[in-house]
């Protein structure tokens, strides 16, 4: 149990480092609040799979988040071309960065990779969209 109870005071402490509700972070991580409710309270360990979205958006070492041993962040030089792409559609889709923040993680991103450009203007026309729908129904 002891172990279940310090991977979740890990888990917390990260998501909470990251600025994020256990919300947001359910739906980024592709799984339900009361999932990461059961992660953060030790009642349960989170599943592989959780453990590889985490690591693949986020750039967590899974050692430290599972025996706290290690740096918690993966070295920015072990980063793919497929993780910076994962950062960059995370940052467009996270209300807590600026607009200049995503356009300066875009033209960096686009320097290395030029042949994703046009998938990523397409994400970011649809949460132009996405926006747009959501002020249209609070505005009603």
């Amino acid at each position: 149990m002891l172990i279940l109870d310090e991977t979740g005071k890990r888990l917390k402490a990260l998501r909470k480092m990251l600025k994020l509700t256990q919300n947001e972070m359910a739906k980024i991580l592709n799984t339900t609040i009361q999932t990461i409710l059961r992660y953060e309270k030790g009642k349960m360990m989170p599943s592989l799979k959780f453990i590889s979205n985490l690591t693949n958006i986020y750039n967590i070492n899974a050692n430290w988040l599972l025996t706290g041993k290690g740096d918690i962040f993966i070295s920015r030089l072990k980063i793919t071309n497929r993780d910076k792409k994962q950062e960059v559609l995370y940052k467009i889709g996270n209300k807590n960065y600026t607009n200049r923040d995503i356009i300066n993680e875009i033209n960096t991103y686009l320097k290395d990779n030029p042949e994703n450009a046009i998938s990523i203007l397409k994400i970011i026309h649809k949460k132009q969209e996405t926006n747009k729908e959501i002020d249209d129904f609070t505005n009603k």
